[in-house]
């Protein structure tokens, strides 16, 4: 129940059996209505007490003073019914039963899923995200007069099976698809002014639009009305006791980072202009190569000898602000111009008019929130190509032990994902993506808010500073590579996968 919503209510009829069938459910009774009909139920006389109301004091009643009207005669709620939806004031009535057993977390009327369809074919919407099961909750299982794709957040709400005529995909939490995006986004529930404030920014990676019903004279109306000239657009649609907002965010131009990591230098200098090449390691450098350093600013670049490129990524995390942030390795770099023969294996070759245009980024961003290179499959699984790369069995099995205590320390969710990987024949190579921001900042808060601190334990317990074994040093590189594929599991993106350009000439 939501304790924000205390519906307003008139009563027509029996008064004591209304409050007794209410019981201790939230709402405030302003009174009571009697009705008298005639002309074979074509005309009505409304009294409160005994003073007669007309169809206009009724309908001013009925915007914005009292949210409905409870019969609790069904003979009565069916003839009143009939007469008022005729003059469009139907919407607003219940019968007894429908209000004790339907009114929950928001003003319910089955009227205003009508007048939802109507704003999200006018909106000419592809996708929307029902974030309070607005259609479950009102009963609908087949109809969908609309080419828009929904999903669902059922909450507490059950959504039958039967609803995958209407819902594309039902998510338990918002957590579940929180990265996903959307056209519109659809809030029906009762909130107040700082829930809605706090919504509206934990969505706004989710969606562009907003279609969000407020009733007439509320705080949420007041509040939604008050902050217009934060959106770039503001307008509103019909719907009964109130409005459909719809509100459209404003739009950052795109800002497109894709760098390319290097301890080399790689000599590219018809780089397309978002393209950024970056020198891990850099504060243990014997070389300059004039190349964006990942020592400046806040940095763990002192760590690369043991995490590889992890420092690279680390600063571009805490020093960029990029709408889109990608990551190439200096030999291989993400390209969508397949209609080339292979170069090997299945690479293709290097060539800087081949690398990804702004133009293609936000094509694939348009449909998907992550891009990686191909899963890889193999004979041995990727503890043991750890075994192999290191030829230290122990360092492996206990670098694993640590990584994971720390890991599953912070989130216990993700121990399933992390053997899945580790004791798995697949993964995504090379720590190469492509992420909208907000999903880059997400992976990394998770990434290195454990790594470091692991990675700190598996130097002190090998003494790997003193280690002049290559290999055995960067064992939390190996691992942290397959981390991306044990985040990515339980994060629920939709994955794009592209292929790579080889170079072989560094």
């Amino acid at each position: 129940m939501n304790k924000n919503f205390v519906p307003r209510i008139l009563i027509a009829g029996d008064e004591e059996l209304a409050r007794n069938s209410i019981g201790d459910k939230p709402c405030e009774i302003l009174g009571t209505l009697k009705l008298n009909f005639f002309n074979d139920f074509k005309s009505l006389q409304i009294f409160s007490g005994e003073k007669a109301l007309t169809l206009e004091d009724l309908k001013n009643i009925l915007t914005g003073t009292a949210d409905y009207i409870v019969f609790t005669d069904i003979n009565e709620f069916v003839k009143c019914f009939a007469f008022l939806a005729g003059l469009g004031q139907g919407g607003q009535l219940v019968s007894l039963n429908t209000f004790t057993e339907k009114i929950h977390d928001e003003f319910f009327s089955t009227m205003n899923v009508s007048y939802f369809f109507v704003a999200l074919k006018e909106s000419k919407a592809k996708s929307l995200l029902d974030f309070d099961a607005f259609l479950a909750k009102n009963d609908l299982r087949i109809f969908k007069p609309v080419n828009c794709e929904i999903d669902c957040v059922s909450g507490s709400v059950d959504v039958n099976p039967i609803m995958e005529n209407i819902y594309r995909r039902v998510y338990d939490s918002f957590s579940k698809c929180k990265f996903h995006r959307y056209d519109y986004i659809l809030f029906t529930n009762e909130r107040t002014p700082e829930e809605l404030e706090e919504i509206f920014e934990k969505t706004k990676d989710t969606a562009q639009n907003i279609l969000v019903f407020a009733r007439a004279n509320s705080p949420a109306e007041r509040f939604i009305t008050g902050i217009q000239n934060n959106f770039a657009k503001f307008g509103t649609m019909n719907a009964v006791n109130g409005k459909f907002f719809v509100l459209q965010r404003e739009t950052p131009k795109p800002d497109i980072g894709i760098y390319i990591c290097t301890h080399k230098d790689i000599k590219l200098k018809k780089l397309p202009p978002d393209y950024y090449v970056i020198h891990a390691g850099h504060a243990n450098a014997k070389e300059e190569f004039g190349y964006i350093g990942d020592d400046t600013g806040e940095n763990i670049s002192r760590l690369n000898p043991f995490l590889n490129e992890m420092t690279a990524i680390y600063w571009i995390w805490k020093n960029t602000n990029h709408t889109h942030i990608g990551f190439n390795h200096y030999r291989r770099i993400f390209t969508a111009k397949t209609n080339r023969p292979f170069y090997k294996h299945d690479y293709y070759a290097f060539a800087e008019k081949f690398c990804l245009t702004e133009k293609e980024v936000l094509k694939i961003f348009s449909e998907y929130d992550v891009v990686v290179y191909s899963e890889s499959f193999g004979m041995f699984t990727q503890t043991e190509l750890n075994v192999m790369a290191t030829k230290n069995p122990d360092l492996v099995r206990r670098a694993d032990e640590i990584v994971k205590k720390h890991l599953v320390k912070k989130y216990p969710d993700y121990a399933d994902a992390f053997d899945k990987v580790l004791k798995g024949y697949v993964m995504f190579n090379f720590n190469m993506f492509i992420m909208r921001k907000n999903i880059f900042d997400a992976y990394c808060e998770w990434l290195f808010s454990f790594l470091i601190d692991a990675t700190e334990e598996v130097m002190e317990t090998f003494n790997l500073r003193e280690s002049e074994i290559f290999s055995d040093r960067r064992i939390c590189a190996f691992i942290s590579e397959r981390l991306l594929t044990v985040w990515l599991i339980n994060s629920g993106v939709k994955i794009k996968d592209l292929p790579i350009m080889y170079r072989d000439d560094v």
